[in-house]
């Protein structure tokens, strides 16, 4: 879920952009819910699917759009599992849009991956099973064709160049 990304959907359909979105479902805590609503809400068609199905659905789409928490020099920080899907959209050549405004350039020297609580994943202790639940992905720039921030829209490279600057 991406008030961000929603905000270059919603955008585009006001525009009479013929828009239906496929929304992933994004274990543990089904954020997708809140994206699928809201699109339902706005009229925009939409469709949600666990978040194993991006490989199968892929080829339907146009293009991905996808949010981030943060942008750095060797990638866009976003939700686990963005790199499956980044990695689909590039093996099935279809562009990748990252949103989010330039707040969420990120200069810090050190990325720490986020670990949330093992309940997520399963609610119970299994013996023997170590559970392990980052809450984040760090997918390089080479995934993403444009990136659309609240400053216009710029190719990977000049993200990383503003990030050097």
């Amino acid at each position: 879920h991406s008030g961000e990304a929603l905000s270059v959907i919603k955008e585009a359909a006001r525009r009479g952009k013929k828009i239906s979105v496929i929304a992933t479902l994004t274990e543990p805590l089904h954020q997708g819910i809140k994206t699928a609503k809201e699109l339902a809400k706005e009229k925009i068609p939409v469709t949600l699917i666990n978040d194993l199905a991006v490989g199968h659905f892929i080829p339907e789409v146009d293009i991905v759009i996808i949010g981030c928490d943060a942008m750095r020099k060797k990638g866009f920080v976003n939700k686990i599992g963005t790199h499956v899907i980044a990695e689909e959209a590039k093996h099935h050549k279809k562009p990748l849009y990252v949103v989010g405004s330039h707040f969420k350039f990120d200069r810090r020297k050190k990325l720490v991956i986020e670990e949330r609580a093992a309940s997520e994943v399963y609610p119970k202790k299994l013996k023997g099973v170590k559970i392990r639940n980052p809450a984040f992905d760090l997918v390089a720039w080479t995934y993403a064709t444009k990136v659309i921030t609240d400053r216009g829209i710029f190719s990977p490279k000049q993200i990383v160049r503003l990030l050097n600057g």
